[in-house]
């Protein structure tokens, strides 16, 4: 994931194809959510648009992804995870409400 993209419905119109793969949504300095999905596209515009309230919350400004198999998804996101440790990794989770409590204090 090298190219950074800015969270925007444009684009993430213009820039993210509807394939299979890997994102994550950042600002400058954290990275907010990592996914996984059938269709980067569709995925990205749901959060554009609020689907998961905490992802609201944290503002990301930018985006990141990379195609990959169906197959190659999860154990993609997981290493990501590991590695980039998100804010959000469950976003239906009381975590994620306790984590923004901890962040707005």
């Amino acid at each position: 994931m090298n190219q950074s993209y800015s969270f925007t419905q444009l684009s993430i119109f213009l820039h993210t194809p509807a394939k299979s793969g890997v994102y994550l949504l950042h600002t400058p300095g954290r990275c907010i959510y990592i996914g996984e999905t059938e269709n980067l596209r569709k995925s990205l515009l749901a959060h554009f648009y609020g689907d998961i309230p905490w992802i609201s919350v944290w503002a990301p400004s930018g985006f990141s992804f990379e195609l990959c198999t169906d197959e190659s998804r999860t154990q993609l996101k997981d290493q990501l995870t590991a590695r980039l440790q998100p804010v959000i990794s469950n976003p239906g989770s009381a975590v994620a409400a306790a984590d923004w409590t901890t962040a707005a204090l």
